[in-house]
């Protein structure tokens, strides 16, 4: 039996401990409250609960979040909305890419909706995508996934999207505009690109989009390349995300790092593409009716991020044609 001085201290503790993570959490809204979607920012819905969740981030590790839950009125649509605030970019892009590929039941894949990538990456699976913008880790789930929800589910991750540009910290936008002093010149890319681009295969191609994007060279610290995506009239989408580097050994750093994030079966070296080669002649034979692929590679200093969609099936031939003119544009500039 305890004596009852003992008992009114384990009261007293238990409260507090209670109130302290009470105040956590509202901490936690309150820190986050500024990249929340509201009631007024998005007419026809209706915002049924607001509360906190965690995400699995790493081994062992995991991350407060918040959690909403948005219905479509007149209807019975569901969308839940998780917001990841994290300290920094470097973690931003870990831990989210960590939360899509490694902590779900079923596999998410880099791409996004509509086969253009947003933000600083993009992962989807069936009505369900995480994306990563600055330090803020975003995650869109339809419970009820029908093909309708399919615009739903892009108009709410641009108006996030849209939400976080605008509220991103003067931190990330220094760190940001420091990088960008070291990115690959925009007269390089154009001189890597410019003959795929203007090449048979993708003569019925136009630009969709321009990005500084983010590659990871360890777990503390980033650089930035140039990501563009060109669409044609079908809905395919073809990226090209190139970053240049001080050496060799940092962008071997840095296709290891961004193969953590990005599942993909192997890196390639550009002056050696017999292994993609092989890749795609399996698919071809197996009649892999695959909709997205990519490929990432280096040589010397220089890595390349190639991503393929199309919302039907990919044309392998295409798929490789267009690597293999990237690549000797790579290798011999």
């Amino acid at each position: 039996m305890f004596n009852n001085k003992y008992l009114r201290y384990l009261i007293i503790f238990i409260v507090c401990e209670m109130n302290s993570l009470g105040l956590f959490y509202i901490n936690a809204i309150n820190a986050q409250q500024k990249f929340l979607l509201t009631e007024d920012e998005m007419p026809g819905f209706a915002l049924r609960s607001q509360s906190n969740s965690i995400w699995t981030i790493g081994e062992g590790k995991h991350h407060d979040v918040i959690l909403q839950w948005w219905q479509k009125i007149g209807t019975s649509n569901e969308f839940n909305i998780y917001y990841c605030e994290f300290d920094n970019e470097v973690e931003a892009i870990l831990g989210t890419s960590y939360a899509a590929t490694r902590s779900n039941s079923i596999a998410f894949t880099w791409g996004y909706l509509t086969g253009s990538i947003r933000g600083d990456g993009s992962w989807v699976s069936d009505g369900a995508l995480y994306f990563v913008r600055g330090n803020v880790g975003i995650k869109i789930f339809s419970p009820f996934f029908v093909d309708d929800d399919l615009l739903v589910l892009d108009g709410l991750a641009n108006e996030i999207l849209d939400k976080i540009e605008m509220n991103l910290s003067q931190d990330i936008l220094e760190l940001e505009e420091l990088v960008k002093q070291k990115q690959i010149p925009a007269s390089d890319y154009q001189t890597v690109t410019e003959p795929v681009i203007n090449s048979t295969l993708m003569s019925n191609y136009s630009l969709l989009s321009t990005w500084d994007s983010k590659w990871l060279v360890d777990s503390v610290s980033l650089t930035m390349g140039i990501r563009k995506e060109w669409k044609n009239a079908a809905g395919a989408v073809v990226s090209f995300d190139i970053c240049k580097y001080e050496n060799e050994e940092q962008a071997r750093n840095a296709i290891a790092m961004r193969s953590k994030h990005i599942p993909t079966t192997r890196s390639m070296e550009l002056d050696n593409l017999d292994s993609l080669q092989s890749i795609v002649q399996t698919f071809k034979d197996k009649n892999n009716r695959k909709t997205s692929y990519f490929m990432l590679g280096f040589k010397d200093n220089i890595t390349v991020h190639y991503y393929h969609f199309n919302p039907d099936t990919i044309d392998w031939d295409d798929f490789y044609g267009i690597a293999e003119g990237l690549s000797e544009q790579i290798v011999n500039f």
